[in-house]
């Protein structure tokens, strides 16, 4: 069976990353650099990704005390936080202000289902997966590779 972990130490590297930061790879920094024009625009957006008004160039320290305030909540609250809790309003909140379509009341009613993985093994390896639940899903899947 899977899911043996307490949610605290699974989500605590992410945390301390967040948290503490992480020296930005060239590749990031690229990226970040490349999307300032989008993300300008978005106060909360720009406060994380392009602190002092500009993206962090390769081997800054970038962090994310956003990030690592959001999984600490989740840790402390579980799923309930995300999908019932503050985070769920806070999302509802910046949907309504920006335009969005995700309310409190789609997160509130949403309900995860078990899905058996399937498997199989290649060179020696236990490759696992999930199947598409719909023909939609299938159809996007394979559309997009």
């Amino acid at each position: 069976m899977f899911g043996k972990l307490p949610i605290k130490d699974i989500l605590q590297p992410a945390i301390n990353y967040a948290r503490d930061g992480f020296p930005v790879t060239e590749v990031i920094s690229h990226d970040l650099q490349k999307m300032t024009e989008l993300i300008k625009d978005f106060p909360n957006i720009k406060d994380i990704y392009m602190p002092g008004g500009k993206a962090p160039a390769k081997g800054e320290i970038f962090r994310n005390p956003y990030l690592a305030s959001t999984l600490e909540k989740i840790v402390k609250g579980g799923r309930n936080e995300f999908y019932r809790g503050t985070i769920a309003r806070a999302i509802d909140a910046f949907m309504k202000q920006n335009g969005g379509f995700l309310t409190y009341d789609d997160l509130s009613r949403h309900h995860s289902e078990w899905v058996e993985p399937v498997s199989t093994n290649y060179r020696g390896y236990d490759i696992w997966n999930f199947l598409p639940t719909d023909k939609e899903s299938l159809h996007f899947r394979y559309s997009i590779f």
